[in-house]
């Protein structure tokens, strides 16, 4: 969807098969009982009228997909939650969750940073190698590994960017890739220390 286009559709058709998050200017707003009873009565009227549209007013909308799934082949089956600046993914089919106090509503995507997404520990842990649009296929028994995992940086060659780090075939965690160095993204509490 293009940022100018302002043609009439269905929610629907808007919704079909798009993943969207709300604007963090546009999450203060909530309904109260008076805008509920007033929206039920305008579908009330609208039904007596044989009317086919209702007027929902202008959504301002960023379809997923821009920075989140930059690094995703495909697009996450499930549904996409924000608390915050956290972006989860709720398995199809898992029950509403309104009301309840939860760790985590699914698994951690990762953390949007004014307007770029840095992808969690935990999504790389759930992905394989193919999924991913750059991988850093390292030996276990390579010195890269062994740098990666000390939480330093290390010399890679390739396009700039978020690269899921993989040994031996088994992804462990993120770098991001600038100016041919690996830029460490494995969690500090993780991290081996050296002790000779």
């Amino acid at each position: 969807m293009s940022s100018n286009d302002s043609q009439l559709k269905s929610l629907s058709d808007l919704f079909k098969d798009k993943m969207f998050r709300i604007p963090d200017y546009q999450r203060g707003y909530s309904w109260e009982k008076k805008q509920i009873d007033e929206f039920i009565d305008d579908l009330k009227i609208m039904d007596i009228n044989n009317d086919d549209i209702h007027y929902t007013g202008m959504l301002s909308l960023k379809e997923f997909g821009d920075k989140e799934k930059e690094n995703l082949k495909e697009k996450p089956q499930g549904a996409v939650l924000k608390f915050g600046e956290q972006l989860y993914l709720m398995p199809e089919g898992f029950p509403a969750l309104k009301g309840l106090k939860v760790l985590r509503p699914g698994l951690h995507l990762g953390t949007l940073k004014k307007n770029r997404f840095e992808p969690s520990h935990a999504l790389a842990l759930a992905m394989q190698p193919q999924e991913a649009f750059h991988v850093a296929m390292l030996s276990s028994g390579s010195q890269e590994i062994r740098q990666y995992l000390m939480g330093q940086t290390f010399s890679w060659g390739g396009e700039k960017g978020w690269y899921l780090i993989c040994v031996d075939g088994y992804s462990i965690g993120w770098g991001k890739l600038a100016g041919g160095i690996m830029k460490n993204h494995y969690p500090k509490g993780l991290r081996m220390v050296d002790i000779i």
